[in-house]
């Protein structure tokens, strides 16, 4: 962030009003009541009892999100044939939305955290495949609203998981749960991470994240290794998501992934952060380096 100046101002979006220390807040709202209602109803129109219901799904469960009243828009009709049947199911509440509420808060203090957690975890049980949402899992251990390239995904599940990735995301597509990161990839947004993360964390009673994101570090380290010896530029897009994967200092294969994202910082020429191109500087990371720990 640039030091104050006459001469320019600094302006930072987001949802956080816990940095209102920084400066002015300027407060954008959300969406108005008849843009929620056309995006929940994708523009049917309706009546009545109907009517009142999609009114309230928008404003007194969502607020207004936008996410989430499009996420919620996505349960009709396949989910449940009726908005007052919708309605119903989004006010409820749980010890599990209660407790995500609390993580909810940093990033989208709306007021309305339950019935968002409630609306995305609905939306989530209605996925189509297991492999929906091993899909979803990988994402949300790597970084949000980034890019996750569709190598990386393939190198982080099964070949026969990896075969059915494309289908996946357009499953996650439909349910407004991801975008498209327009070259077979994909975007997540923090929300649905903050949801896989809390709610699906276990598969059958035992852990599902742990040997994903396992896998992911190898993933990770593999193509950087790769692909840095024949194309150093082509690693641009990968250093979001080795942070998220580098994280626990105690495990051996995060350090490797620290050591990697060292290697492609080093190596790999300008880097790209939210969408812009940044020269490398002093890497702290290296500090950290187990001294056994090299990319062979």
């Amino acid at each position: 962030m640039a030091a104050p100046t006459e001469r320019g101002h600094s302006l930072i979006t987001t949802r956080n009003q816990k940095i209102d220390w920084l400066g002015q807040i300027i407060h954008l709202g959300c969406l108005f009541e008849r843009d929620a209602l056309d995006l929940l109803t994708r523009g049917r129109p309706l009546s009545g009892t109907e009517l009142q219901a999609a009114e309230a799904i928008c404003h007194e469960l969502l607020g207004g999100h936008a996410l989430s009243v499009d996420v919620a828009g996505a349960l009709y009709p396949d989910v449940y044939g009726t908005y007052g049947e919708l309605y119903e199911a989004l006010k409820g509440k749980d010890a599990a939305t209660l407790a995500l509420s609390d993580e909810l808060e940093l990033i989208l203090p709306t007021g309305h955290e339950p019935s968002i957690l409630r609306t995305f975890a609905i939306a989530l049980d209605s996925l189509k495949t297991r492999a929906d949402m091993q899909v979803l899992r990988l994402a949300a251990l790597l970084a949000p609203n980034q890019p996750i390239p569709r190598i990386l995904l393939d190198a982080s599940l099964s070949e026969h998981q990896a075969e059915g990735i494309g289908l996946s995301i357009t499953h996650l597509r439909h349910r407004s749960l991801c975008q498209s990161d327009g070259q077979g990839g994909m975007i997540l947004h923090p929300v649905p991470g903050i949801v896989v993360r809390g709610y699906y964390g276990q598969e059958n009673g035992t852990d599902a994240l742990g040997p994903l994101k396992q896998q992911a570090q190898e993933a990770f380290i593999r193509i950087i290794r790769e692909k840095s010896k024949r194309e150093p530029l082509s690693c641009a897009h990968f250093p979001p998501h080795g942070e998220p994967l580098a994280r626990d200092t105690s495990d051996q294969k995060a350090m490797e992934v620290q050591y990697a994202l060292w290697f492609c910082l080093q190596n790999g020429g300008p880097i790209m952060l939210l969408g812009k191109s940044h020269k490398p500087f002093g890497i702290i990371i290296s500090a950290f380096m187990a001294p056994s720990t090299r990319i062979r």
